[in-house]
């Protein structure tokens, strides 16, 4: 006799793999062309008078393709961005959009939650601090992509994809705004 837990794990076993079995499916009818492929960059900002600045990763998806989402859960897998430690910089937080992903609240094909980024510019951006004695603009930065591109005619993975990291120059803090008078006074 089979306890929950076992049932319910042979039961994501089999959901997953029917997954793959569909992924792999579709993505065997045609395979993505090179036109298709995203054009992934990276570069590096620091804030003028600080060490802290933006790792920023742009990743422009070409017209009828899509990336899934550094939110996406499940199957298909997010994408990721990958930054090995370092001894010169220390990332802060985790990568985030500055869009907000197209989601398909039960896509037919996975029957859960799917988010995407679609065709267009997407940057990925993490908080970053220089540790001292390092030189703001000469940072080495192994990074690397983690992800799929899709299409109609099929899917095409990027996993661990080298990218070459720039150093962008840098930027002004911005400004506070003035603070509000004390009305008791």
């Amino acid at each position: 006799m089979f306890s929950t837990d076992l049932s319910f794990s042979v039961s994501a076993m089999i959901r997953r793999f029917l997954v793959v079995v569909a992924i792999l499916a579709f993505a065997g009818n045609a395979p993505i062309a090179a036109q298709d492929l995203p054009v992934i960059s990276a570069s590096y900002q620091i804030e003028n008078g600080s060490r802290k600045g933006w790792l920023i990763v742009t990743v422009e998806v070409p017209k009828g393709c899509h990336i899934y989402a550094l939110s996406q859960e499940g199957e298909p897998p997010p994408t990721k961005i990958k930054v090995a430690e370092s001894t010169t910089f220390t990332l802060l937080e985790e990568f985030r959009s500055d869009k907000k992903p197209h989601v398909v609240e039960n896509d037919p094909v996975f029957g859960q939650r799917v988010e995407t980024y679609e065709e267009g510019k997407i940057n990925l951006l993490a908080p970053i601090e220089i540790v001292d004695g390092n030189d703001l603009k000469k940072l080495l930065v192994d990074l690397k992509f983690h992800g799929q591109v899709c299409s109609d005619s099929g899917c095409k993975p990027l996993f661990n994809k080298p990218v070459e990291v720039k150093f962008a120059g840098f930027y002004d803090p911005p400004k506070d705004e003035a603070p509000e008078k004390d009305k008791r006074l």
